[in-house]
């Protein structure tokens, strides 16, 4: 029917409207019938209300709209209404509305995007070309998308809708849907629900199933499949097949019905969606759907109020078995609700069972969290575990699990049920050092400086496209920069190292972790490879390059030997052959460590190597500081390191004289002789620390003080580069210095501090008030020290000395002429107070014999007789002492005001002796070491000695044994952490001081003596001798026989001595041949030669003349040169005796020597 022509007022105008037609029946029959019509009323298009003929030729003469039409629309937007009967309707083009009413309707919307109302019964609706919307109504509805996005509803009854093009959307149910427009399963009516058939066809279609148990089959593209809520048939099941492409399978509820049937023809990847809470806190529903498919590789919990999700890892029906579904799906996404849960292991809640009819295909799962905490727990097989957001706690159980961290406090569980080999992926920019018992670590991040750190297992550690720091630890460890410039550290194990794109850094933490041999050894892949301009490092400054050298030595990089046997190696030394880098730390001739090049350069150049920082110090602000007269004023020093380095630095420090200055400890301390030492630490990352030296004001008059800080014994990365400066204490107390002449003279000081220098002749020195030092210097003189604390140095001649008030101090100075000739003289002190005044006899050496250490001090007897050298008694006035050992007294003073006793208290250089001790008793004694003398330095008589070993005078030993004594046999003998004298006697012994300021001799024998920590004196007697000092400032004689002497740390005396009798009966030549020094250093250690008279030809003991590395001209002289230190003392013009120095320092000065 042509429906444009006819155009009525109203509808029931077209009700009423009616003609004579005729028409052909099925037969062919013609018949004549009144029959209504069909028109417009309006712009809508109404089907005929009375009697018609139908499409197939039936006549309808009941007149109540039933009639079945044919009706046209035309090239516009036609509204059609067909109403009653059963109607075919062709749209045509336009945007067309169509609805059926009742009856078995045809509609078919043609071009353009249609909307089609199927109406009742069993309708049939066609979509297409265009966007159509087809709603099926009541009844089994079969809907047509063909072209276009079509969307579809099919109401209440068992619909059919097949998609053809076009992305479809499919809707089982009566369409009714939700705030985010899916379908809302609370909408539809249980008891009346039929089964729907989709057929998404080609084109990536969304299926909705609505009510009834619904096939829903995506065919082609990427479909989304969303069963519906329930059937009448209890124990239906729910069908979905994506077909080809990546599908999406949504469940919305479990709520109403049992299972589904999942299925996938496809080989795609596909997606299995849980809309809301999957949660059944009865436990008594299950999904037990079944995947006949072979490609479902994704599970996703897309639910949006927080709760649990639990796959059960076991079937309730099967107890102990596990869930076939994570065979086949490999992964599970955790949608954006809160704090979730996913864990298969549980067996309370839902249990998933899923079959795939391939199970063997996949293995293992991926599981995706959300921005909550969650807690994931993967399967038996390789997991990929990704927590999103959130601090999520990860569990993959066994097999070979990766596990993708988002966030810094990301936790990942692998030994509680663990095993396989597993990998950490740190996806963020934080770092992340593995646990225990996980095998592997990757960075993703973005940022530069990102660290990864390795464990105890033979890791696998990989870095991102940035800058990064991978350390392996112990393990035989796999590492690889990636891009940008990378610090890798292999640590323990045998490790293979990559850099990668970048210029990166290979660091070495220690040599026991490198390996030497060609299978324990580190491997670096690609070292600035052949071809490539990377540059590259290698960093060896953690590596102590001399283990023989005291402190941390580095390696010669400037001079990398690149041919020659490798067990030629001293320490220190570098060789490259053959792709293989060896080095030399402890002198045994040998590679004690390899690196191999793999692709490596040619050869190796100082460029390629980091170099050690350096330790260098100054003087802070201005070179000289006044020392004021009370409080403190403070001298400070800066130690400066080279560069940052990421370990602490320490490196030990101590105050001595510099030149010819002698230093007062007073000055530093208050009420002890030590001058101050220490260690500084320069924390990891600083480069600079600060050393401050308190000195102390006073009022004494005393010469300016020149002291140096010297730097030792550094550790950590850091060697020593500038060791020492310098600072000047200035006088300036406004005293009078007072000087005489060398005739007799009267000298009178003023009312405050005075120096008063007699000079030669028979003088008298009156100190007056004031704390004044009085130095008779040569000649009989009489010194008076008035009022005040003063010092009285009486010098050469018969002196008699007087403090008056105060406490007063009595020094007796000795060269070692002086004290060779035993002359003191019948000195007097005429008013010493016990308690009060000191004796000071330090400069005195208490034992002349050679067979001791020069330069001893007394030891104290009190009043008893003499038994040995060494001793000082006191009795009726006579202070008497013994240096060689005669039993008699070699020197006297008279204190003429008589004390009843003296104690060992009352003098400088003095110790008591050591009684018999019971278990667990310790006794404390004096030592005074000589070198370090106090004030004055004016005067004629005033020692100028360098002070290089000890800690100073009056220093404290505690010792907590009586000496240590050996016998003839070879023997061990240890000290502990106190002081000890330890004796070695005959035997070639091995005599070690440890920690305390030790007295070691070794007698006759071979022996070895290793003073340890502390300022030790070790004298190795005769033999041939190993002396190492240790840390400290130590003093080491060689004696008799050939001897070898390592001062070890901090500032050390070399000293040789010759007896008379040495010197009359053996050639010089021979008295210490080739005895050796391993490690002097110029400016720090001292060699002294005070005791060898350097000119035979004349009496007493004369002093070399140093001339460098010139040629002998005459006798007396002293040259250095290629290691060997020479000496001339009868005037051959050649050596008559050698030392020599094997570290070899390129020159010696006169500043190096006591002569």
């Amino acid at each position: 029917m042509d429906a444009a022509q006819q155009r009525v007022a109203n509808f029931a105008d077209l009700q009423a409207s009616t003609t004579t037609e005729q028409v052909f029946d099925i037969n062919g029959n013609v018949i004549t019938a009144s029959i209504g019509r069909a028109g417009y009323v309006g712009t809508t298009f109404y089907g005929n209300p009375g009697n018609y003929v139908d499409a197939r030729g039936v006549l309808n003469p009941n007149g109540v709209g039933n009639a079945s039409e044919m009706i046209a629309g035309t090239a516009a937007n036609d509204t059609i209404i067909a109403l009653g009967g059963n109607d075919t309707v062709r749209a045509g083009a336009g945007n067309d509305t169509i609805e059926g009413g009742s009856g078995v309707d045809f509609l078919y919307g043609g071009d353009g995007n249609d909307t089609i109302d199927g109406g009742t019964e069993d309708d049939f609706l066609y979509g297409e070309a265009g966007n159509d919307t087809m709603r099926g109504g009541i009844g089994i509805d079969t809907m047509f998308g063909s072209d276009g996005n079509d969307t579809m509803y099919g109401g209440l009854d068992a619909d059919v809708m097949i998609g053809g093009t076009g992305n479809d959307i499919m809707y089982g149910g009566d369409g009714v849907t939700d705030a985010a427009g899916i379908l809302d399963p609370d909408s539809l009516v249980g008891a009346g629900l039929i089964d729907d058939t989709m057929n998404g066809g080609q084109g990536d279609d969304t299926l909705y199933g609505g009510g009834g148990w619904d096939s829903l089959n995506g065919d082609s593209g990427h479909d989304l499949l969303i069963p519906g809520s329930g059937g009448l048939v209890a124990g239906g099941r729910e069908a979905m097949d994506g077909g080809q492409g990546d599908d999406i399978y949504i469940i919305e509820s479990i709520a109403d019905f049992a299972s589904h049937d999942i299925a996938d023809s496809g080989l795609r990847r596909d997606q299995l969606v849980n809309k809301t809470i999957y949660r059944d806190q009865d436990a008594t529903r299950t999904a037990n759907g079944t995947a006949n498919g072979i490609a479902i590789d994704e599970v996703r919990f897309t639910q949006t109020t927080p709760g649990d999700i639990i796959l059960a890892g076991t079937n309730p029906a099967v107890p102990g078995a596990l869930p076939s579904l994570f065979t086949g799906i490999e992964r599970v996404v955790i949608g954006t609700g809160g704090a979730d849960t996913a864990d298969r292991t549980g067996t309370a809640a839902i249990n998933i069972d899923a079959s795939l009819a391939n199970p063997g295909l996949n293995e293992g799962l991926e599981i995706w969290g959300n921005a909550g905490s969650n807690i994931i727990v993967g399967t038996a097989f390789d997991d990929v575990i990704d927590g999103g957001g959130g601090a999520d706690t990860m569990e993959g159980g066994l097999g070979n699990d990766r596990y993708v961290l988002d966030q810094a406090d990301d936790i990942v569980i692998e030994g509680l049920s663990g095993g396989g080999n597993d990998t950490i992926v740190v996806a963020g920019n934080f770092n992340y050092t593995l646990a225990d018992d996980i095998e592997n670590l990757t960075l993703q991040g973005t940022n530069n400086n990102q660290d990864g750190t390795g464990n105890a297992l033979d890791n696998i550690l990989i870095g991102s496209g940035s800058a990064n720091r991978l350390l392996g630890l112990a393990g035989n460890d796999t590492i690889d920069g990636g891009g940008g410039d990378d610090t890798i550290i292999g640590g323990a194990g045998v490790d293979r190292l990559t850099g990668g794109d970048g210029n990166d850094t290979f660091i070495f933490a220690s040599m026991a972790e490198i390996g030497n041999n060609a299978s324990f050894r580190e491997t670096i892949t690609d070292f600035r490879p052949q071809g490539r301009t990377d540059l590259d490092l290698l960093d060896l400054t953690a590596i102590d390059a001399d283990t023989g050298t005291a402190g941390h030595q580095s390696f010669n990089y400037a001079n990398i030997l690149s041919s020659g046997d490798s067990t030629n190696l001293q320490a220190g030394q570098l060789l490259y052959v053959n792709g293989v880098l060896y080095g030399g730390t402890n002198g045994s001739a040998g590679a004690d460590f390899q690196i191999a090049l793999n692709n490596g350069p040619t050869s190796l150049t100082r460029a390629m190597f980091v170099e050690n920082p350096t330790l260098s110090i100054a003087k802070q602000g201005a070179a000289a500081t006044n020392e004021g007269n009370t409080g403190t004023v403070n001298h400070v020093f800066i130690v400066t390191l080279s560069r940052a380095v990421s370990v602490d630095t320490t490196v030990d420090w101590s105050v001595s004289h510099t030149g010819d200055t002698a230093l007062n400890a007073t000055d530093f301390v208050v009420n002890n002789t030590v001058l101050p030492q220490g260690t500084l630490t320069i924390l990891a990352g600083q480069t600079s620390g600060t050393i401050t030296i308190p000195v102390h004001g006073d009022t004494i008059v005393e010469a300016n003080e020149t002291f140096q800080v010297t730097l030792s014994n550094s550790s950590g990365v850091a060697v020593i580069g500038t060791a020492s400066a310098t600072s000047t204490i200035t006088n300036d107390d406004s005293n009078a210095v007072i000087t005489g002449t060398n005739g007799n003279d009267t000298l009178n000081g003023t009312a405050g501090p005075d120096v008063i220098n007699g000079l030669g002749g028979n003088d008298t020195l009156n100190g007056n008030a004031g704390d004044d030092v009085l130095d008779g210097g040569t000649g009989n003189d009489t010194l008076n020290g008035g009022n005040g604390s003063d010092t009285l140095i009486g010098g050469a001649g018969r002196d008699i000395m007087t403090g008056g008030l105060g406490s007063d101090i009595f020094r007796f100075n000795a060269n070692i002429a002086e004290t060779r000739a035993l002359f003191v003289g019948n000195d007097q002190i005429t008013d010493f107070v016990s308690g009060v005044d000191i004796i000071d006899l330090s400069a005195i050496d208490a034992n002349t014999s050679t067979a001791a250490p020069g330069n001893q001090a007394f030891e104290y007897i009190g009043s008893a007789a003499f038994t040995g050298l060494g001793q000082l008694r006191y009795a009726n006035g006579q202070l008497q002492g013994n240096v060689s050992g005669s039993n008699a007294a070699d020197f006297t003073i008279s204190i003429t005001n008589n004390p009843a006793t003296l104690q060992a208290t009352d003098f400088l250089g003095v110790t008591t002796p050591q009684p018999t001790l019971l278990a667990q008793q310790s006794l404390a004694f004096d030592i005074v070491q000589p070198q370090v003398q106090p004030e004055p330095t004016t005067g004629t008589n005033a020692e100028t000695t360098n002070p290089s070993a000890g800690t100073g005078v009056n220093s404290q030993i505690a010792a907590s044994a009586p000496p240590i004594n050996g016998t003839t046999a070879n023997e061990t003998l240890n000290g502990t952490a106190q002081a000890e004298v330890i004796n070695g006697l005959g035997g070639n012994d091995t005599l070690n001081g440890n920690a305390g300021n030790d007295v070691m001799n070794g007698g006759t024998g071979n022996d070895t003596l290793n003073g340890g920590d502390g300022n030790d004196t070790l004298d190795g007697g005769t033999g041939t001798d190993i002396l190492n000092g240790g840390n400290g400032n130590d003093l080491l004689i060689g004696s008799a026989g050939r001897d070898t002497m390592t001062g070890g740390a901090d500032s050390d005396t070399f000293r040789f001595n010759a007896s008379v009798t040495e010197i009359g009966n053996l050639t010089f030549g021979f008295s210490f041949s080739n005895d050796q020094i391993t490690d002097f250093t110029p400016g720090q250690d001292v060699i002294d030669l005070s005791a060898i008279d350097a000119n035979t030809s004349i009496a007493g003991d004369q002093t070399f003349e140093y001339i460098g590395s010139a040629a002998f001209s005459g006798l007396g002289q002293l040259r250095y040169q290629n290691g060997q230190l020479q000496g001339n003392v009868t005037g051959s013009n050649a050596a008559d005796f050698t030392i020599s120095i094997t570290n070899n320092p390129a020159t010696l000065t006169n500043g190096d020597f006591i002569l």
